[in-house]
């Protein structure tokens, strides 16, 4: 494990990564979808926001909206409209 760095995303405006924490337990469904280790991959740059939440939620893919359940925690908050 990782301890104390963190996991990149890769190609998002709203969030650059992820406690290295929060992937760690996700390692063998990462080696999985995408045949390579969290080292490897984020060496390569991460993943996506919809890859990542894949991942976290054990499923082979992700929609936008599951992305956004999974990962709420570390985006930041919408603007409201006044």
């Amino acid at each position: 494990m990782t301890i104390g760095l963190t996991f990149p995303v890769l190609n998002s405006k709203r969030l650059k990564s992820v406690p290295w924490g929060v992937v760690e337990p996700h390692r063998q469904r990462a080696i999985k979808n995408h045949g390579q280790t969290l080292e490897r991959l984020a060496a390569r740059g991460g993943l996506s926001e919809t890859e990542l939440a894949a991942v976290l939620l054990d499923r082979d893919d992700a929609t936008d909206d599951q992305a956004n359940k999974a990962l709420a925690h570390w985006l930041p908050a919408e603007k409201k409209d006044a």
